[in-house]
């Protein structure tokens, strides 16, 4: 009798036997369920990714289903895991309208955590290093330039990838998309995302990032509009764990294309099991992710840390995703002010991609407070930590910083 090896995918994808036709290689199913509302991942024409037994991920281009079968599939066939498209995934559009005003103050979201209390104990994320996977950062800003991770195997811009992992020119990040040294943000959100975590202390008057020591490792894979393709996203991912970072921020995601999600939650759990704490946006359409998805919260993963957004006076925003049993925190995600793609340039802005760098600041805090600390286990005292409340969320409590110094710092 002949001899099967079974690859279980997800729970929406049926067993697939490893050894088996070219056509079973492939896992796509149609494109999304009928009850899945704004659709955000896009499949795109002619691109697949193809994953192999090895764990390498690889992107090609066809002119048809035939084409990748017999040019593509067949020759590789006992090496391949598996087949599917690619994705266009992004930043998660508000779409009720909800617009960021200055009406709460530049430092609400720090009153409302109580950052001071780790401040004011040296504590400011020191050691840390986060990489930022989004639109590019603003490296020039004069409150982030301070805080970019160098990688010193790299001499700036003479066009040689001189310690030899690849990347051409990474000096101080890199772009996938461009497949280019230059980090620079033409969106505006990544650089959003980064003033969050590590913006330098200046002045009352301008952002201060929740671990001003932490180090950014920024990485971009998307065009200008905030959207890019899931192979570069796991291109980034991968980049980060070879960097060494500690925490990803991920303050994008899709919904739907369940079937064509799994490389990128297969690339999740290798770089979390490897002791990177990986936090994500759990998306803006004010839904519940116990019955609908988004991506990368709703892969379940142990080392996500997925975040939904709290407003000013304490209440869920309207626009974000919650889930009593999915998402696992909120935090400050609604009129936000942080840095910006623009020379000095600082804006206001809402969502649950705002929330997500709260948690991946305060996470750093805290693998500074305890040195050693497993992702996991940082993860477990953030949720452990709370301030308690009635949110949709896991924990059912918000974001405090204050109570993670009183749990790792007491007070002699």
């Amino acid at each position: 009798m002949e001899v099967k090896k079974y690859c279980l995918m997800l729970s929406f994808i049926f067993l697939v036997a490893c050894n088996d036709s070219a056509e079973d290689k492939i896992i796509d199913s149609p494109n999304n369920p009928a009850n899945q509302p704004d659709l955000l991942c896009k499949k795109v024409e002619g691109q697949y990714l193809i994953r192999y037994y090895s764990g390498e991920i690889k992107k090609v281009y066809v002119d048809s289903r035939e084409d990748l079968i017999e040019n593509y599939i067949e020759p590789e066939l006992n090496e391949i895991e598996y087949v599917h498209s690619e994705v266009r995934i992004g930043i998660p559009k508000i779409e009720n309208g909800i617009q960021a005003q200055a009406y709460a103050g530049v430092q609400w979201p720090h009153e409302r955590m109580h950052t001071d209390a780790a401040w004011s104990k040296g504590i400011d994320g020191s050691g840390i290093r986060v990489a930022v996977i989004d639109s590019g950062v603003n490296v020039q800003h004069p409150q982030l330039k301070d805080a970019i991770l160098i990688n010193d195997g790299e001499i700036p811009n003479n066009g040689i990838d001189d310690d030899g992992n690849d990347y051409v020119d990474d000096y101080l990040g890199y772009d996938f998309a461009a497949e280019s040294g230059d980090i620079n943000d033409l969106n505006g959100h990544g650089t959003h995302v980064a003033g969050t975590i590590a913006a330098q202390h200046q002045h009352e008057s301008l952002p201060k990032g929740v671990a001003p020591g932490a180090k950014i490792l920024a990485l971009n894979f998307m065009d200008a509009n905030g959207m890019g393709d899931t192979y570069h996203a796991i291109q980034a991912i991968k980049y980060a764990a070879k960097r060494g970072v500690q925490i990803i921020n991920a303050s994008w995601g899709s919904s739907g294309c369940t079937d064509a999600t799994v490389a990128l939650r297969d690339t999740i759990a290798e770089v979390t099991a490897k002791g990177i704490l990986f936090v994500a946006a759990s998306g803006n359409n004010n839904l519940d992710l116990d019955i609908y998805d988004s991506y990368p919260t709703s892969f379940g993963l142990q080392g996500v840390l997925s975040v939904s957004a709290l407003t000013p006076s304490g209440l869920t925003a309207s626009f974000s995703n919650y889930g009593p049993n999915s998402v696992d925190i909120i935090a400050p995600g609604q009129s936000i002010y942080s840095t910006y793609a623009g020379e000095e340039e600082y804006r206001y802005l809402s969502g649950t991609s705002m929330a997500t760098p709260m948690v991946a600041g305060a996470a750093a805090l805290v693998l500074q407070m305890q040195n050693g600390l497993s992702p996991l286990a940082a993860k477990n005292a953030i949720l452990e930590s709370i301030e308690p409340g009635y949110f949709p969320v896991i924990s059912r409590g918000e974001l405090s910083v204050q109570n993670l110094v009183e749990r790792f710092l007491p007070s002699e």
